[in-house]
């Protein structure tokens, strides 16, 4: 199953971040959607900023939507998505963004 387009130019995913998003499509679409309105209001930057938080272990920052979290890198106008995962499993996926 596709991911399905329409994320602004401005964001991109790296390849386990889109593997991470293609599970969650699969297990549960609805889930999937939330996160996907995520990213691309993250892209708009239309997200309210008590929602970000700046990770001190990597360089990078920290999303929460819903049941999951993204974590992801600004480069200039531009974000990196480097993991989507439960947040049950976040020291799991933090240690090997290390």
């Amino acid at each position: 199953m596709a991911l399905p387009s329409g994320l602004p130019s401005n964001i991109s995913l790296v390849p386990s971040a889109s593997r991470d998003l293609t599970k969650i499509l699969k297990k549960n679409r609805q889930e999937f959607l939330r996160l996907w309105d995520d990213l691309v209001r993250l892209g708009r930057e239309e997200l309210p900023p008590q929602g970000k938080k700046k990770l001190k272990s990597v360089d990078a920052y920290q999303l929460d939507a819903g049941r999951y979290r993204i974590v992801y890198t600004r480069r200039e106008t531009s974000y990196i998505i480097l993991a989507v995962f439960a947040k049950p499993d976040q020291q799991d996926y933090l240690k090997h963004l290390r």
